[in-house]
């Protein structure tokens, strides 16, 4: 299994982690679709997507099942279940707490 991180969202929220060394693919508006071509899910153990991202392609995300962490952006503040994350961490990394 990959130990890729990739984070799918709007520029803003989403360039900072790829400092880090993750993957980044951001999406700006619906015209951005094409940019998630060249996306391979099972080059990533986990996949990180703005709300906004994840609704407006929700056919597209729902194929990851478990690899996707929904995570909210700068741009605006929904409710995000952090149990949620953290549950999608621990299965990344293999930890159990």
């Amino acid at each position: 299994m990959s130990n890729k991180i990739a984070f799918i969202g709007d520029r803003s929220t989403i360039l900072p982690f790829y400092a880090l060394g993750a993957k980044v693919f951001p999406l700006e508006k619906d015209g951005d679709a094409e940019k998630l071509k060249g996306f391979e899910p099972a080059q990533f153990a986990l996949v990180f997507v703005t709300e906004e991202v994840r609704e407006a392609k929700k056919d597209f995300f729902n194929k990851l099942g478990e690899k996707i962490v929904i995570i909210p952006s700068l741009k605006g503040k929904r409710t995000t279940r952090v149990e949620g994350i953290e549950a999608a961490i621990r299965r990344a990394t293999g930890k159990t707490k």
